[in-house]
């Protein structure tokens, strides 16, 4: 094949000749195009192909000469999106399918787009290691109006090109909230859709587990908003705790929480349920508790400390807690010294940082903390 042949073929449709390059462990190395099925002149991304196997690892499910179906999973050819962008790849590659429509290999190599997801081919996504500009993030909080760190995380992941899944307990709120950050500027609308989800209810969670799993085939990025409130605190309190520290000071809880090395689950549990039996005894102020939102702080620094010992027991996962910040909200009475859009900036950071990178930390903002 001349350079010029292949330079043609990069810039077209996917037709007949063409060949493409098998990105799957089925055996295949290379194959050609002899039909674009359904008719067409032409197969464009996540089209399915009548293809001849040209090139073929010993071995393999897959021999040279055999003749298989074949999904488009990355084309030379631009191809636009919704939101006026385009994705476009260096090479022509497909992965091969069988008659019921199903993966022949058990793994994707490189990246995939997901528009795979609207043709259906949602197993293919759950195989391949990298979908390409497009991350699939649940976010989980209420929505009461703008003035939410999480309404604005949606907003600045979904204005890099992120595909959330906004929840909230509150089914009508949360539409509402959709449908407010689809109308914003430059926003495109499959970025953002909505679940329902109560974190006390399993069976909200179930539903959105298997919603995700239907939808997506995958979550890449969880972003865990969500929280039980119980009390009432006025302005004052809140700037009185925050210019503490609002960090943990009962030394016994804090040399638990704090000895990474030994942490456990039941540990965590103990200082709780220490805690616990304090407070019913009215006794936490003489026992070194926090006289200040000691609830509040505590269980902060348990959150903090869980998360540690999840990050350890899933190494192939990053898992981190972040402190946004004294953000001005509703939640704050607006007596907070961040803007909202300051106090999302580091979840947003860390939501999306590369693969390997820290896990098992208590980030302030955007810097590491050693603090509870």
């Amino acid at each position: 094949m001349t350079c010029s042949h292949l330079l043609q073929q990069q810039r077209t449709f996917i037709q007949m000749r063409t060949n493409l390059k098998v990105v799957d462990n089925s055996g295949a190395k290379r194959v050609m195009c002899i039909q674009a099925l359904k008719g067409k002149k032409g197969a464009r991304l996540g089209d399915t192909i009548v293809c001849s196997v040209k090139e073929a690892q010993p071995g393999g499910k897959v021999k040279k000469g055999d003749v298989h179906y074949g999904v488009v999973v990355r084309a030379a050819m631009p191809r636009g999106r919704c939101d006026g962008s385009k994705v476009k790849f260096d090479d022509n590659a497909v992965v091969l399918i069988n008659k019921h429509g199903e993966p022949i290999g058990t793994r994707v190599f490189g990246p995939v787009p997901h528009e795979l997801r609207k043709k259906k081919h949602v197993k293919i996504l759950s195989l391949a290691e990298h979908i390409a500009l497009r991350v699939v993030l649940l976010v989980c909080s209420s929505y009461r109006g703008k003035q939410r760190v999480g309404f604005e995380i949606c907003r600045q992941l979904a204005s890099q090109g992120v595909i959330v899944v906004l929840t909230a307990r509150n089914e009508t709120r949360g539409l509402e909230a959709v449908e407010k950050l689809r109308g914003l500027t430059g926003l495109a609308k499959e970025n953002v859709v909505f679940q329902q989800l109560d974190v006390m209810d399993p069976s909200t969670i179930a539903s959105l587990a298997e919603f995700i799993k239907i939808q997506f085939g995958r979550l890449d990025i969880l972003v865990n908003n969500a929280g039980i409130g119980g009390v009432t605190a006025d302005a004052d309190a809140l700037i009185s705790e925050q210019e503490s520290s609002g960090n943990l000071k009962h030394e016994w809880a804090k040399g638990v929480l704090s000895d990474s090395e030994n942490l456990t689950e039941e540990k965590i549990q103990e200082v709780i349920e220490q805690y616990l039996r304090d407070n019913k005894e009215n006794t936490l102020q003489a026992k070194g508790w926090p006289s200040l939102m000691s609830a509040y702080i505590l269980s902060k620094a348990a959150m903090n400390a869980y998360s540690r010992v999840m990050a350890k027991k899933y190494p192939y996962i990053q898992i981190n807690c972040i402190c946004p910040g004294f953000v001005k909200t509703d939640m704050t009475y607006n007596s907070g010294i961040l803007s909202i859009e300051q106090g999302a900036e580091s979840p947003v950071m860390l939501a999306l940082q590369p693969h390997g990178g820290p896990s098992g930390f208590f980030f302030v903002r955007k810097k590491i903390s050693s603090s509870l």
